[in-house]
């Protein structure tokens, strides 16, 4: 996969162009969008299980050292943003042998960071300089799970690696797939747990809106003049 375009961000000439490029392959994405049974070739990487962490899925524990070689089949979208200017598409996606494709060995998930639908600079803005590029934000993650690698199956999912893949509407993307973990939501679990008042804030179930108003009168009045670390 090509990596991303060499330009200065002052440049507006390369930002236009470049902008004009990715709306012409957003609309391309949109058109031929990821969907439920789109499969990719992946080589899924050798993890190493924590000793106290979670059991590995049937496929993973027999990974070797170099990694194997599944099909992996979307299944169901857990995350997209609004179609688009999100930091990646997540779904969950089943795991089978190429040899063997009616049997799945187990579910995973995966993350894809297709350039045309992350956010687009602005080439008449200043905050463009804020811009985050496409492989920036794919390689940041992928950088980030292999340097927690010691806590990957209790803490974090556990990570089989970021490899690049050509989507539906033939625009190269990064995915990076990690292991399934069922459970709830941090929006479920807020969801689930607390209630909102008149003003939308969220109020924990096992407080009561007295108390509650005691504590967010409390912290509004704590000044960290006032807060000693101590060791």
């Amino acid at each position: 996969m090509e990596d991303d375009p060499e330009f200065h961000l002052t440049s507006y000439g390369d930002v236009r162009t470049y902008v004009d490029t990715l709306e012409s392959l957003r609309e391309a994405a949109f058109d031929n969008p990821l969907t439920a049974g789109t499969t990719f070739t992946l080589v899924l990487k050798q993890v190493t299980l924590h000793p106290h962490g979670r059991p590995l899925p049937r496929f993973a524990a027999q990974l070797p050292e170099t990694g194997a070689v599944y099909s992996v089949i979307l299944d169901r979208v857990l995350q997209t943003g609004s179609g688009c200017d999100a930091w990646g598409q997540v779904w969950l996606a089943c795991v089978t042998d190429p040899a063997s494709p009616d049997q799945v060995l187990g579910n995973i998930v995966v993350k894809l960071v297709q350039p045309s639908l992350l956010y687009h600079p602005d080439p008449t803005s200043f905050y463009q300089m804020y811009w985050t590029s496409p492989k920036k934000v794919a390689y940041t993650e992928d950088w980030a799970y292999r340097k927690l690698r010691s806590i990957q199956g209790c803490e974090i999912p556990y990570y089989y690696g970021m490899q690049t893949v050509v989507t539906p509407s033939g625009e190269c993307a990064w995915i990076l797939a990690m292991e399934y973990v069922e459970g709830q939501t941090i929006c479920q679990w807020l969801d689930s747990s607390h209630n909102k008042d008149s003003g939308g804030s969220l109020i924990p179930k096992d407080l009561t809106p007295e108390m509650f108003k005691k504590l967010k009168t409390l912290a509004s009045c704590v000044s960290p003049s006032l807060i000693y670390t101590y060791d």
